[in-house]
C-alpha cells in the first residue's frame, strides 16, 4: 500500500476519505441524491466502461438508469490507496473499487480510479473520477 502524501491538513484528509466512504454508503444505499451531493456541479464521470458524463445532470440520469439497472442491490466499496494534495484546495485520490452484485457478473468487478477533489464552501466534493483497469504488458 502506497502511503499517503499530504501538503493539505490531516483533517483535510480525513474529509477527502469521508467522501470516498460517503460514496460507497450511498451507492450501496442506491441513493443517487446521496451520490449527487458529493459531486460538483461541474463534475467529469469517466466510467470503468469508458462512458463519461459531464455536469450534475448528466451524472444524476447517469446514476439513476445504472441504479435502476445493472447497478441495482450492488455493494460498492472503495479502498483508498492514496491521498495527494496538489493544492491545499485540491485533492488526488488513488483507489481500487470492487463492486460485487453487478448485473449478471457472479465475480465481483474490480477497477482502479482516481478522484480529483476540490474544496468547496460546503466542504470537499468530487469533481472528477477516472475509473480504470491496469493491462498486463505482453512477454
Amino acid at each position: 500500500m502506497i502511503k499517503s502524501k499530504t501538503s493539505g491538513s490531516t483533517d483535510d484528509e480525513v474529509a477527502v476519505r469521508a467522501v470516498e466512504s460517503a460514496y460507497d454508503v450511498a451507492w450501496n444505499a442506491g441513493d443517487v441524491a446521496a451520490v449527487l451531493s458529493l459531486l460538483t456541479d461541474s463534475v467529469v464521470i469517466t466510467s470503468p466502461s469508458g462512458e463519461t458524463t459531464v455536469g450534475r445532470d448528466e451524472a444524476a440520469s447517469s446514476f439513476a438508469a445504472l441504479m435502476d439497472g445493472l447497478a441495482r442491490g450492488s455493494k460498492h466499496t472503495s479502498e483508498v490507496v492514496a491521498v495527494r494534495f496538489v493544492t491545499p484546495e485540491v485533492a488526488l485520490v488513488d483507489g481500487l473499487a470492487t463492486i460485487s452484485g453487478f448485473g449478471k457478473h457472479s465475480e465481483p468487478l474490480r477497477h482502479n480510479y482516481t478522484d480529483v477533489l476540490v474544496r468547496t464552501p460546503d466542504g470537499w466534493r468530487i469533481d472528477q473520477v477516472r475509473a480504470y483497469a491496469f493491462m498486463q504488458l505482453p512477454d
